[in-house]
């Protein structure tokens, strides 16, 4: 229930990256003129993007402008919205471009809570390793090298390398 617990609000973290300054500086390199059409797919009114238009020299200050608008409208925007905007754009390319730049957001934060995961999740596995093992659909001779090569059940359940 921790693990389920800390995977939850590592999740509900990641959904804040939406709001951050660096995402949305990223995210507007890569818009492009189509800026205006994503606007609508994300209900923002039209004199909204007159005025954005109007008051933004260049396409990468109204992109951002936008993005900013909407996140104001919004109950609770999110990623999943955005992307679902995007796929009824069919830029298929951009919905790539969120996932490259949410992947790497917080590496290391991500990494340290990954392998802290990872070490509670084996631990609580234990001595059960070898089902777990073929559950992931690791070959007999695969387990076998595990198992020989560390000796502690802890050691072999890292080793599983469920993700």
């Amino acid at each position: 229930n921790i693990i389920m617990g800390q995977l939850f609000a590592y999740f509900k973290k990641d959904q804040s990256i939406i709001h951050s300054q660096e995402f949305k500086l990223k995210f507007s390199d890569s818009v492009g003129v189509d800026w205006k059409t994503l606007g609508r797919w994300l209900n923002i009114e039209e004199n909204y993007l007159d005025i954005i238009d109007r008051d933004n020299n260049n396409t990468h200050a109204k992109v951002y402008s936008m993005l900013t608008k909407w996140m104001q409208i919004s109950d609770n925007p999110t990623l999943e919205d955005l992307k679902t905007a995007l796929k009824n754009m069919k830029r298929n390319d951009l919905i790539r471009k969120i996932d490259e730049l949410t992947m790497f957001t917080n590496d290391s934060a991500s990494d340290e809570f990954i392998a802290k995961c990872c070490g509670e999740i084996s631990y609580n596995i234990g001595s059960d390793w070898l089902r777990w093992g073929r559950h992931l659909g690791l070959s007999d001779s695969d387990l076998d090298n595990i198992g020989s090569d560390n000796k502690r059940f802890i050691d072999v359940s890292v080793n599983l390398d469920f993700f």
